[in-house]
């Protein structure tokens, strides 16, 4: 691949073979769109080639995500609202925990070092609308 321009190419026309064959096969479209993004990972030719991310997030993301938003039916999304509810809390877990336990095990779960007016530099901490000293103190290096 050359440019950018050709990989973008590349990559609108996977995703139409990708979506034609999974309506030909009856499957989810995420399904072959997966399998063909592992296969084009190998490839050697286009481990060389870097594309922004902005770049699929303003040309291909928002094709995605309208088309299934406005082919959708509402009598279906109702039907299986308990199922989504269902599926999407428990995803959402277990992806904290993945996360949790990368992070702890790349050492990344380490508690900050006390300082010296034995405070914790914690994110979001002094925030909640308590005493404004209070979170001067804390704001101090």
């Amino acid at each position: 691949m050359r440019s950018s321009l050709e990989l973008v190419v590349a990559v609108g026309i996977t995703i139409l073979v990708c979506n034609g064959a999974a309506r030909r096969l009856r499957a989810a479209p995420p399904v072959p769109l997966l399998l063909a993004g592992l296969l084009l990972g190998f490839l050697p030719a286009l481990r060389a080639v870097h594309l922004p991310p902005e770049a699929i997030l303003l040309l291909f993301l928002p094709v995605l995500l309208f088309w299934e938003g406005f082919t959708s039916s509402m009598r279906q999304i109702r039907r299986d609202l308990r199922v989504i509810v269902l599926m999407s809390t428990v995803l959402v877990v277990l992806t904290a925990a993945g996360a949790a336990v990368t992070a702890h095990a790349l050492g990344a779960a380490r508690r900050p070092a006390p300082r010296r007016d034995g405070l914790r530099r914690l994110p979001g901490r002094g925030v909640d609308g308590g005493s404004p000293v209070r979170a001067g103190q804390l704001s101090r290096p």
